[in-house]
């Protein structure tokens, strides 16, 4: 009896579009790495020009200049030139006893040692464990309001060549055959977008929607062991679509690292996350 794969155009296209993206991802990541060259001007009237910026926010700007990493803070520095430019002689500012005016050059107050007090983009690994344990998750983090994710999760196909029969039915399998079912397994595709909110930091909540779509594989019992591996084969279970639950919590590290754990609904299992947040680029 031939054995003949099934072909899913859909599984392929899904395929081509988490690599797509995955490409995508890698170059955004890879130039928000390097920064963006700009002119970081002083209180005292000094400009750095043209700097290479790994760190820009309303607090701190963290920067190359002469092959050095310096740290400048928020009572140094009068504006950075860009889209985003802050003005350090506002009233709020002025006479100021917060911790952040103990900032000097090249040495950071410990009050902002971490990024916890500014919007932040973030890229990690998301998982929905055990079923679909590929994917990953990018988004933003706000400081005061509600912020977005969004994540593809993807499975491996769980079932090997020398086990799948795509020409035998349920029908053929249970009825002329007379074999068992024994168990399914299924090949998951999720797409999920929510939005997430800083409670107390360094902790955050999200929670969103998302459409899970997954290709089932029936196991079925061969007692005299001619087809499949052992006797145990698969066979065609049908497409099946879903919407899915997720939700969860997570805590930002000082380093700018987070770690997350929560829930999906479809299919069932634990949510865990890894990544690194950077300043917002978007």
């Amino acid at each position: 009896m031939g054995k003949i794969k099934g072909e899913y155009k859909f599984q392929k296209y899904i395929e081509v579009a988490m690599k797509l993206a995955l490409k995508v991802l890698l170059i955004v990541l890879i130039c928000t790495s390097f920064g963006n060259a700009e002119d970081i001007h002083l209180k005292n009237g000094h400009v750095y020009r043209n700097v290479l910026i790994f760190v820009r926010t309303e607090y701190v700007a963290k920067f190359w200049f002469n092959n050095e990493t310096l740290e400048l803070a928020g009572s140094e520095i009068l504006k950075i030139d860009s889209t985003k430019a802050y003005d350090k002689n506002s009233a709020s500012y002025v006479g100021s006893t917060d911790p952040r005016e103990d900032y000097s050059l090249g040495k950071k107050a410990e009050a902002e040692a971490s990024p916890l007090r500014y919007d932040l983009s973030y890229f990690g690994y998301a998982g929905n464990i055990p079923e679909v344990p590929f994917g990953f998750t990018f988004g933003v983090s706000y400081f005061e309001k509600i912020g977005w994710y969004l994540s593809l999760k993807l499975s491996a196909n769980p079932v090997s060549d020398n086990e799948y029969y795509g020409d035998i039915s349920i029908n053929k399998a249970e009825n002329i055959f007379h074999d068992k079912r024994t168990g399914t397994k299924g090949q998951y595709f999720e797409f999920t977008l929510g939005i997430n909110k800083r409670i107390i930091n360094p902790v955050f909540i999200f929670c969103g929607l998302g459409y899970s779509h997954w290709s089932e594989y029936l196991n079925y019992r061969d007692e005299f062991e001619i087809l499949g591996k052992n006797g145990s084969y698969y066979i065609d279970g049908g497409e099946n679509t879903a919407i899915n639950l997720n939700f969860g919590a997570g805590f930002i590290m000082q380093n700018g690292w987070y770690l997350s754990i929560g829930g999906n609904t479809a299919p069932g299992g634990v949510d865990l996350g890894i990544g690194k947040m950077f300043d917002r680029w978007f």
